[in-house]
């Protein structure tokens, strides 16, 4: 899967960066963290999603 690397490369170091563009961002913006994940069955590849932190 081709993915864009600018993109990915600058929410992989700072995820708060897409919080920034926001009006209320949520409180524990600076806690996410943004990766590529995979879904089984069927599987598939999800580039570039932003996982809330573990509560």
């Amino acid at each position: 899967m081709k993915r864009d690397s600018i993109f990915y490369r600058l929410f992989q170091q700072s995820p708060s960066l897409l919080f920034d563009l926001l009006e209320n961002p949520p409180d524990n913006a600076t806690e996410y963290r943004f990766d590529s994940v995979a879904v089984k069955e069927p599987k598939f590849e999800i580039d570039g999603v932003f996982l809330p932190p573990d509560t």
